[in-house]
């Protein structure tokens, strides 16, 4: 399958029709995952088969949480599975999309977020936690593959607090009263007895758990707060908190060339693009194995879906800092769509080299502190000597001396 998607995106490269095609069936297939929302158990599947079945196949899975009834589920209920991203072949063989034909519905996440295996298109957790989560899951009495006891402790205090947020019905601070009073699962009870029993001493609320996760390295990379901040606003509000302690150099921007146009010749060919949209380049960093496996974990939500589609285009390859002196305010469509975005030139560039090239081989910050932020977490020896750059480069481009431009790009 993989290879004629391939052969089916040269095709697109190199002729018109094969264009029109390409976009065709792309729309086709973000028409069919958008409208799936969850799979199903077949209607004459039972629980106690269903995990005969995973098990007899070597999935490697957990289930994920309210699992200590099982293979009782209650009416109504759900189940929530893990899977590692070459097994999620296996779930596919087994469940079913179709209501008429199901039964007790799965919500199914891989470890890197494929493709209908995602949660706002972004790995579930991030996926160096998800590997473990699986590596060292336990046998439930059922039979079922659950996380160990303090995994599961920290996977459920993660959901309560990035996926669900405030509608966990936690109290952000211990103080101030909850905004939602009827959240379905008593968290605050749930966790407090995991906790105890775990012997972890931590009050159970927001901020306290919150610590705790990124004592722990649980916490969500800023680019998944982001992502989830989209529609949850304790997210956005720790994502904002990170971004506003980052230096703002207007203009800034990083793009990250992927492994798909890592050739000389192509990446040759996204800096001449770059250039072309406005920007001017700063600096440029070849990324060894360990800044590329660093930034793949670290941004993007870990996910690359470098195994995933011939759409991708694999991990980080290269760093490319570069500064637009003449920023482009985003649209009302762009803005509702990437929130942070603060120069319509990102998007710009980014769509004309995916068009180019039939392949996402560019990634990119949103804003000048997101950029900032890239710089730190992948670059951090050389992070101020290329904001310092950027800073000349602007106040050249302004004709104001760089000491006053640097007063003003530091608060």
């Amino acid at each position: 399958m993989y290879r004629l998607k391939e052969l089916l995106r040269r095709f697109a490269q190199n002729s018109d029709y094969g264009k029109k095609l390409w976009t065709f069936l792309v729309k086709m297939k973000q028409i069919v995952h958008n409208d799936r929302n969850f799979r199903r158990l077949p209607r004459n599947m039972t629980v106690a088969q269903f995990i005969e079945q995973l098990n007899r196949k070597g999935c490697r899975y957990v289930i994920l949480r309210w699992f200590e009834d099982l293979p009782h589920v209650e009416y109504g209920g759900d189940i929530d599975l893990l899977v590692h991203d070459d097994d999620a072949a296996i779930l596919d063989s087994i469940l079913t999309w179709s209501p008429r034909k199901g039964g007790i519905p799965c919500d199914v996440y891989s470890v890197s977020g494929l493709p209908s295996y995602s949660f706002k298109e972004i790995a579930y957790y991030p996926p160096v936690v998800a590997q473990q989560l699986l590596e060292r899951s336990a046998e439930h009495e059922s039979g079922a593959k659950v996380p160990s006891e303090n995994d599961y402790f920290y996977s459920l205090v993660f959901h309560a607090l990035y996926h669900k947020g405030y509608e966990s019905g936690l109290s952000e601070d211990g103080i101030q009263a909850p905004k939602v009073s009827d959240p379905g699962h008593d968290f605050q009870t749930v966790l407090a007895e995991m906790a105890k029993k775990q012997g972890v001493a931590v009050d159970i609320n927001m901020k306290a758990l919150d610590a705790l996760l990124e004592e722990k390295g649980w916490k969500p990379t800023l680019d998944m707060l982001e992502k989830l901040g989209q529609d949850n606003e304790w997210c956005a509000k720790l994502a904002n908190d990170i971004l506003k302690d980052m230096p703002e150099v207007p203009g800034l921007a990083v793009f990250i060339i992927r492994e798909a146009a890592a050739s000389p010749a192509d990446e040759q060919k996204v800096k001449e693009e770059l250039e072309k949209h406005g920007f001017q380049l700063i600096r440029s960093k070849k990324l060894n194995g360990y800044e590329k496996q660093h930034a793949a974990q670290q941004l993007r939500g870990g996910n690359w879906g470098e195994k995933s589609s011939v759409l991708s285009g694999g991990l980080p390859a290269t760093f490319v800092a570069a500064i637009d002196l003449d920023p482009i305010e985003p649209s009302i469509e762009l803005k509702n769509k990437y929130p942070l975005l603060d120069n319509r030139r990102i998007a710009d560039v980014k769509k004309d080299m995916r068009e180019k090239f039939f392949k996402n081989i560019i990634h990119s910050s949103d804003s000048a502190r997101q950029a900032a932020h890239y710089l730190e977490t992948v670059m951090p020896d050389e992070m101020n000597e290329v904001l310092d750059a950027a800073r000349k480069k602007l106040a050249k481009g302004q004709n104001a001396p760089a000491g006053v431009l640097l007063e003003k790009t530091m608060h």
